[in-house]
């Protein structure tokens, strides 16, 4: 009710305001969503150990990405950087579900 009262009387909000608004609804509602995919917590746990061992070396890169960007005072890539580390994190596959090779 907030931001259409202020975008009627201002006539110009900017969209990033409304996705700062609705952003921990929208992330949760997909969190659960992705979360339902998985068989069990032992299948959720699996993944994630799987995806931490499978991105090693791009943690790596990312850490040194974020250290050289820091020193260089270029925060702009390291936000952008610690936000593909935050994605390489979190968004795993299930290991139960997933299929090794492709049905042909």
């Amino acid at each position: 009710m907030t931001f259409n009262t202020t975008a009627t009387l201002s006539g110009n909000l900017p969209d990033a305001i409304y996705f700062c608004w609705f952003l921990p609804a929208t992330a949760d509602s997909r969190w659960q969503a992705h979360y339902q995919t998985f068989e069990s917590l032992y299948d959720f746990e699996a993944g994630f150990i799987q995806n931490i061992m499978g991105n090693y070396l791009s943690f790596i890169d990312i850490y040194n990405k974020i250290t050289a960007a820091a020193a260089a005072g270029d925060f702009q890539t390291v936000v952008f950087q610690m936000a593909r580390l935050a994605r390489r994190l979190i968004d795993f596959d299930s290991m139960q579900n997933s299929a090794l090779l492709e049905k042909t």
